[in-house]
């Protein structure tokens, strides 16, 4: 799968977790399946983030650093695939 795809399913899943999200805690019920949502489309965006900076990290400090800076510079990205995306789509290439 293209990285562009994965962090536009990645940010649409977990944006359609978050009104479910917000009525299980409203009704005071478990929120198991927005839960479930929420945590694939942020596994994506992870994965993605893995992908594109040359994967998850080892060691303790290496992880904070892939917390902090390569993150952030993979959501700074998304709209530009979100463009790519549609650009693609428009064109036929899906």
């Amino acid at each position: 799968m293209d990285g562009a795809l994965n962090l536009v399913i990645g940010t649409i899943l977990m944006c359609l977790a978050i009104p479910s999200l917000l009525s299980a805690v409203m009704d005071r019920r478990f929120p198991l399946v927005a839960l479930l949502v929420f945590c694939a489309g942020a596994a994506l965006i992870v994965v993605e983030a893995a992908a594109r900076h040359g994967g998850l990290p080892g060691d303790m400090a290496a992880a904070q650093g892939f917390a902090t800076q390569t993150l952030p510079a993979t959501l700074a990205q998304v709209p530009h695939a979100f463009l790519e995306v549609a650009g693609q789509v428009v064109s036929g290439f899906y």
